[in-house]
């Protein structure tokens, strides 16, 4: 998944530096969806590394499933990304607001207990 991230950031990045000032689409995805959506990517895609095929048993399709979740198209999501990626004070906001969830989630998780595993009968 952080490639694909990488990827998308340094497309637009690239393709951004070509063009000047890109209208708002009529169909852009709030920032505070934006966070959501690739927050949720990124942790589809840590289960996917974590569990392979857990997500296929569960009849995840990444990112289908996450747009499906958001009620978001791929189109509407690229066309968001592209905008944002164009104001680049606002792309790095929306990636730290990820970045700070995922650190968020990662902190509750140490303080989970964490049971011994149960010793096979003989």
């Amino acid at each position: 998944m952080k490639k694909l991230v990488i990827v998308l950031l340094l497309g637009t990045w690239l393709y951004g530096c070509q063009s000047s000032s890109v209208p708002e689409p009529e169909n852009l995805i709030d920032e505070e969806d934006m966070v959501e959506i690739y927050y949720d990517m990124q942790v589809y895609q840590a289960i996917d590394n974590s569990m392979p095929g857990k997500l296929a048993e569960e009849n995840i399709v990444l990112p289908e499933s996450v747009f499906k979740k958001h009620q978001v198209t791929k189109k509407q999501f690229e066309d968001s990304d592209y905008y944002y990626a164009q104001n680049i004070k606002k792309y790095k906001k929306i990636f730290e607001e990820v970045k700070a969830k995922l650190e968020e989630q990662k902190e509750s998780l140490k303080e989970v207990p964490q049971k011994p595993l149960p010793k096979p009968k003989s």
